[in-house]
C-alpha cells in the first residue's frame, strides 16, 4: 500500500511453471528434471525445461535442476566432479547462461560430469530415435553444439535431436558385454562376459584392446552443424596420418609411438566444407581416445546467431557457419526480423533462432483512486514495438492489485 503523493506503477510479471519429470536407469540409476530441488545430487541446471540455457551444478541463477540418484537398495555413491568422473555428460560454453555440446566436441571446457563409486556410469549421445531398452534419456539437446538444452519431452512435450542416454553397471559385469568388472569401459565386447574377464587379459592397453604395445589411436565422428555425418572428410594427424571418414563420418588413424610429438594439430578438410583445426592434442603411448568434431559450411556473410552486416536475421543463412535454426518455422518466422520477440500466432519467437513459445499475460488493476491518468507510448522492447502505458494517480487510500 502506498499512502500520499504520486505513485507510478511499472510491473514486471515472471511466471515460473514447476513441473517434475522423472526418468529412470537401468532400474538403479534415476534422474529428474525439477523445479522442486535435488535431493540427491545436482548435475547440472537450466532456465527452462525446454529451449533452456544451463549452468553449472552448485550456481542458483536458474530454478531448473537436473538431479540424479539412485533408487532403494543400491550403495553405490554419485559424484558430478570432473577431476577424475566415468563420464562427460555434456560441456557448456560459460558456467552460467551457456549453450550446451556434446561429448568430444572441443568449442567448450565448462563440463558436466557423472560418476558412481562403486559401479560406473556410461553415456551417449545419439541423434533422434530412442535410447536404448536398459537405457534411459536424461536430457536432449537442440544441435551438437551451440545447442539448448531441454527435457526428454515428458514435461514440456519437446524433445530435440540430439539425446543423451546414461546407464549404471554395478561391480558385476555389464549389460551384453558393454562395460567390464571394476568399472573399466571396454571398447571389444568380446573382453567382457559373464566370466568376469577383465580388458586387460585380451591383450594390449586395458582401455585399447588389441592395440600395440607403445603405440597411439584416435578415432570418432565426423558431422555437420545438423547432426548429420560427412563422408569422404580427410582427417589428418599432422606428422602422423590421416583417414577418410566413412558412410557413418567415422575415422580411425593409428601410429607408433605418439608420446614423440604429442600435443598433435589435427586438421579436417572436405570439399564443400570450411577446414577444420584442433590444436594441442595430448595422445599419449597406449591410449585411443575419440575425438568427434563438427565442420562448417562457408559462412558467406553470415554470423554464428544468423544475422548478417545489416543486423537481421536471415533465412538463407541457416547451416552457414555456425548458423542453425531450431525449426524451418522459426527460420521463416525470424526472416528479415531484428532479434527479438516477434508475435507467431498464439505464441512468440525469441529471433534469431528460438522456438516457440507461449508468452505469460500480465494483468495490472487499481482498485481505486482519484485522479487518474494513463498515457500510451509505443516503444522498443527486445526487437519489437510495444505499448507501454504510465498510469499516474493519486494513492491515498489504494491498494494496488
Amino acid at each position: 500500500m502506498k499512502r500520499g503523493g504520486k505513485f507510478i506503477l511499472f510491473l514486471v510479471v515472471i511466471s515460473v511453471l514447476f513441473a517434475l519429470s522423472t526418468i529412470f536407469v537401468n532400474g538403479k540409476l534415476v534422474c529428474d528434471i525439477t523445479s522442486a530441488g535435488c535431493a540427491d545430487l545436482e548435475l547440472f541446471r537450466l532456465n527452462s525445461d525446454t529451449n533452456a540455457h544451463g549452468e553449472l551444478a552448485g550456481l542458483e541463477n536458474y530454478n531448473w535442476e537436473i538431479c540424479c540418484s539412485f533408487t532403494e537398495g543400491e550403495a553405490s555413491v554419485l559424484d558430478n566432479s570432473c577431476a577424475a568422473p566415468d563420464v562427460q555428460v555434456t560441456a557448456l560454453s560459460s558456467a552460467t547462461d551457456g549453450h550446451a555440446e556434446v561429448p568430444g566436441e572441443t568449442t567448450y571446457d565448462q563440463f558436466v560430469c557423472l560418476s558412481a563409486d562403486p559401479g560406473t556410469v556410461t553415456c551417449r549421445t545419439i541423434e533422434a530415435g530412442s535410447c536404448a531398452g536398459d537405457e534411459e534419456c536424461v536430457f536432449s539437446q537442440s544441435t551438437r553444439t551451440n545447442a539448448h538444452a531441454g527435457d526428454c519431452g515428458e514435461s514440456s512435450g519437446v524433445q530435440y535431436g540430439n539425446i543423451t542416454c546414461c546407464q549404471y553397471f554395478d561391480e558385476a559385469c555389464g549389460a551384453e558385454g558393454q562395460a567390464c568388472c571394476g568399472g573399466t569401459f571396454c571398447f571389444d565386447p568380446l573382453s567382457c562376459n559373464a566370466d568376469t574377464v577383465l580388458c586387460e587379459d585380451v591383450g594390449g592397453s586395458p582401455s585399447c584392446p588389441g592395440l600395440p604395445a607403445g603405440s597411439g589411436k584416435i578415432s570418432g565422428v565426423i558431422t555437420n552443424i545438423t547432426g548429420d555425418n560427412v563422408e569422404n572428410a580427410r582427417v589428418t594427424v599432422v606428422g602422423k596420418g590421416f583417414d577418410l571418414t566413412d558412410a557413418s563420418g567415422f575415422y580411425e588413424i593409428e601410429f607408433a609411438d605418439p608420446d614423440d610429438g604429442s600435443p598433435y594439430d589435427v586438421t579436417i578438410t572436405h570439399a564443400d566444407y570450411e577446414t577444420g583445426l584442433a590444436f594441442g592434442l595430448v595422445i599419449h603411448n597406449d591410449e585411443c581416445p575419440q575425438k568427434n568434431f563438427i565442420i562448417y559450411k562457408p559462412a558467406e556473410g553470415c554470423n554464428n546467431d544468423c544475422t548478417m552486416s545489416d543486423g537481421l536475421c536471415h533465412a538463407d543463412c541457416n547451416n552457414k557457419g555456425a548458423c542453425s535454426y531450431i525449426s524451418p518455422a522459426t527460420a521463416s518466422a525470424c526472416d528479415s526480423k531484428v532479434p527479438g520477440i516477434i508475435d507467431y500466432g498464439d505464441e512468440q519467437i525469441l529471433c534469431c533462432t528460438g522456438a516457440a513459445f507461449t508468452p505469460v499475460q500480465a494483468n495490472v488493476g487499481i482498485t481505486c483512486g482519484e485522479n487518474v491518468i494513463s498515457i500510451e507510448k509505443p516503444v522498443l522492447f527486445k526487437g519489437k514495438l510495444v505499448n507501454m502505458v504510465l498510469t499516474v494517480f493519486d494513492a491515498v487510500g489504494c491498494e494496488v492489485s
